[in-house]
């Protein structure tokens, strides 16, 4: 529902319908047609079907009013004139009581849309969050506004359905970081990521190794010689935030137990410094193949490769197509720790 018109009809409306009280003997017929019309522009904006019969009454008033030639035909054409202008009053009395109520609504509705998308907004860019969770957060403040906008303009109507889809939007964001944290709340899930941790620090301590271990939910890559901590270093992930990684292109990070292939520095790597690992390894290909054949996986898509540990993090987001990133002056002191065949755990989150 659009702007309503000036304020000056229902006026108008109003002193016509007095005059009909008082039995005035003859319509102002000029003013009374622009208030009709104007009312009956509104009133067809919310229900037209209404606005349908207000038509009809319009138009018996203009037949009564151009037969006028005397005090009989001149008394029909009031009497039409007036019938008019009430059923106008009344229906633009009933659009402006609904325009009215819809606009608290629509006013409730943007209160609470506020609050929902601040919070969608919130864990949008918190570490872990994926970048579909951040766009549906982004388009959920984009409905908001326009619901802002539209209240200013009087569309009450448009208003509210903005901030509905606001805050559906914002509901349909945080469903999704919701479905990632209880994924690695996942109690099955936690023993594994338990198990694989203790044997990858078993193997430290029982061969003398350095080790890495990364837990995605902490964003946090720690560095073990001879089963005791040596290092801790932020990190980044992919945009797919703390998912599981399934194929080629899903901007996830994998986990599972990898080894260092190849340590590249200078021109080997566009990241400053990185570490090449076995991804994917015998484990993720039978994961992979297990999806494709059940359909889950499309054809043509496959597993994934070039999955590193490397340079250009800092940036305080998750935004890797899938790689682990550390701040260079992190990589200095990770390469002086590791090398080629280093174990390297990557788990969803460590007890």
């Amino acid at each position: 529902m659009g702007r309503r018109p000036a304020a000056f009809y229902p006026f108008v409306l109003i002193v016509a319908l007095a005059a009909c009280g008082r039995g005035a003997p003859s319509p102002d017929a000029a003013s009374w047609r622009a208030a009709l019309t104007r009312a009956l522009t509104e009133v067809r904006q919310a229900d037209p079907e209404q606005a349908g019969r207000l038509e009809g009454l319009i138009r018996d008033a203009e037949v009564a009013q151009a037969a006028v030639d005397g005090r009989r035909s001149a008394d029909r054409a009031i009497r039409a004139w007036c019938a008019a202008m009430k059923s106008a009053a009344d229906e633009v009395r009933r659009v402006r009581q609904a325009d009215a109520e819809t606009a608290v609504r629509a006013r409730a509705q943007i209160e609470a849309a506020t609050h929902v998308v601040e919070l969608a907004e919130a864990r949008g860019t918190a570490a872990g969050s994926s970048r579909e969770h951040a766009r549906a957060a982004q388009a959920a403040r984009l409905r908001l506004r326009k619901a802002e906008s539209l209240i200013l303009s009087r569309d009450f109507e448009g208003a509210l359905t903005a901030a509905e889809d606001a805050v559906a939007l914002a509901d349909a964001a945080q469903e999704g970081w919701r479905r990632q944290r209880d994924r690695i709340a996942d109690p099955e899930l936690r023993k594994l990521w338990s198990r694989q941790v203790s044997e990858t620090l078993e193997v430290s301590r029982r061969k003398g190794l350095s080790v890495v271990i990364i837990d995605k939910a902490d964003h946090r890559l720690i560095v073990y010689r001879r089963g005791r901590q040596v290092a801790v270093f932020k990190a980044e992930l992919g945009t797919a935030g703390l998912a599981p990684k399934r194929h080629a292109g899903d901007c996830a990070t994998p986990e599972g137990r990898y080894r260092v292939t190849a340590v590249k520095t200078g021109g080997a790597t566009r990241y400053y410094k990185a570490l090449l690992l076995d991804y994917p390894n015998s484990d993720d290909r039978r994961r992979y193949q297990l999806e494709r054949a059940a359909g889950t996986i499309e054809a043509g898509v496959g597993p994934g490769s070039l999955i590193e540990i490397h340079g250009h993090g800092g940036q305080g987001r998750d935004w890797t197509e899938g790689c682990v990133a550390l701040r260079d002056d992190d990589m200095d002191r990770l390469l002086e720790l590791v090398a080629a065949g280093t174990p390297v755990t990557i788990v969803g989150g460590v007890d």
